[in-house]
């Protein structure tokens, strides 16, 4: 069982040593203390058994790619954000001048020698009363960025550039799990669209439309102009929203479903498993998005072909 050295047990939170009696879950595989599976009496990794998942270590490829403390020299894992020996952050001296203003000590730095407003930064450091460790499990993918964009936030600092929002405002927000905030900006730029539409018909773009046929009757040439003028306003305006506003927006959910988690009266593994669940980036939501799209568009082709 040397390969469940370091890792913790979900019951207990304790990380196994080289003598400790672990069993291990026939099904999912996660790793137990005997005597704290004996206690529940059966596996409690609920995540991974409703999604048919299996467990995995999470230094499995920690032998591959390390990166060693420049102040205690403790080797620890490429994707590791803080030193698992000293508790230093881990960064490369093109990152330093960048982590400094935020509050993180230089590289070469040390912890005494600090100016008062600097302190170092943990995985068991706070951000609005939320571990680091807690932000860095529920993020996923490029969690220095986001740490680094929460740290901001926390100091009433709401706007961080985010290019893939500004571009594709709906896409990152499903594919960040942002749900609601993906469908608002959806319909948004879905009415915006029609106005633009009918001009584009209008102008000889295409010989025949469901938004010429839909406002030909109704509304007069110059209130189009209006319209469009109107929308192309709106959709700029919304760009521009989710470029500068997605990662705050991104932060108040991580804090609003790690808070919910860590109120549950489940054991401390089980609430880190549901905080990775819960959080990080989802190709599956990105993918139902788009499938959502062309549904519908195809429905308002097909329905408008069908009465017409």
């Amino acid at each position: 069982m040397s390969e469940y050295i370091g890792e913790k047990c979900i019951v207990c939170n304790a990380e196994f040593k080289k003598h400790d009696d672990i069993v291990v879950c026939p099904e999912c595989g996660t790793p137990y203390h005997r005597e704290c599976y004996n206690k529940e009496g059966k596996c409690i990794n609920n995540i991974l058994h409703a999604n048919n998942k299996t467990w995995k270590s999470k230094h499995k490829d920690d032998s591959i790619n390390k990166i060693k403390c420049s102040v205690c020299e403790t080797e620890n894992p490429d994707t590791a954000l803080f030193c698992s020996g000293c508790g230093k952050p881990l960064m490369n001296l093109s990152r330093s001048s960048v982590l400094n203003q935020y509050g993180f000590p230089s590289i070469m730095g040390s912890s005494n020698n600090l100016p008062p407003h600097q302190k170092v930064i943990t995985e068991d450091s706070e951000i609005d009363g939320i571990k680091v460790r807690d932000y860095s499990d529920y993020v996923g993918s490029n969690k220095t960025y986001f740490i680094l964009n929460f740290l901001k936030f926390s100091r009433n600092r709401k706007i961080s550039l985010n290019f893939v929002a500004f571009i594709f405002p709906q896409l990152y927000f499903f594919y960040r799990k942002m749900n609601l905030a993906g469908i608002i900006f959806m319909v948004i730029s879905m009415l915006t669209q029609i106005p633009v539409l009918y001009t584009m018909a209008r102008s000889g773009y295409f010989d025949e439309t469901i938004f010429v046929n839909m406002f030909t009757t109704t509304l007069s040439t110059s209130t189009m102009d209006i319209l469009s003028s109107i929308s192309s306003l709106i959709n700029t305006t919304t760009m521009l929203t989710g470029g500068l506003f997605a990662n705050w927006f991104y932060y108040l959910k991580a804090k609003k479903d790690i808070l919910n988690i860590r109120s549950l009266d489940i054991p401390e593994g089980e609430k880190s498993a549901l905080i990775q669940y819960k959080g990080g980036p989802s190709f599956k939501n990105l993918f139902a998005f788009v499938l959502a799209q062309m549904i519908l568009m195809l429905t308002i082709v097909f329905a408008y072909t069908l009465f017409n």
